[in-house]
C-alpha cells in the first residue's frame, strides 16, 4: 500500500490522523505523528496496518475501534 492510498482511505473515512491511528491499534501520545509519518513516506506501512486500513475502507471502522 502506498502512502497516498493510506491517506486516501483515512480521508474517505472522515477520520483525523489521531482517530485513524487509534483505530489501527496505535497507543500513546504520538499516535497522530505515526500516521503523519506513514502518509509522508517517512515510516513504512506494515502489512498488518495495510490490511486493517483496507478492511476499514471496505467495511468501515467499528465504533469500538475509535475509543
Amino acid at each position: 500500500m502506498t502512502a497516498a492510498e493510506f491517506k486516501f482511505i483515512r480521508l474517505a473515512l472522515g477520520l483525523s490522523q489521531e482517530q485513524f491511528g487509534r483505530a489501527l491499534g496505535n497507543t500513546g501520545k504520538n499516535v497522530r505523528r505515526e500516521v503523519y509519518l506513514m502518509e509522508q513516506e517517512q515510516k513504512s506501512i506494515t502489512a498488518r496496518t495495510a490490511r486493517l486500513a483496507e478492511m476499514f475502507r471496505r467495511y468501515g471502522v467499528p465504533p469500538a475501534f475509535l475509543e
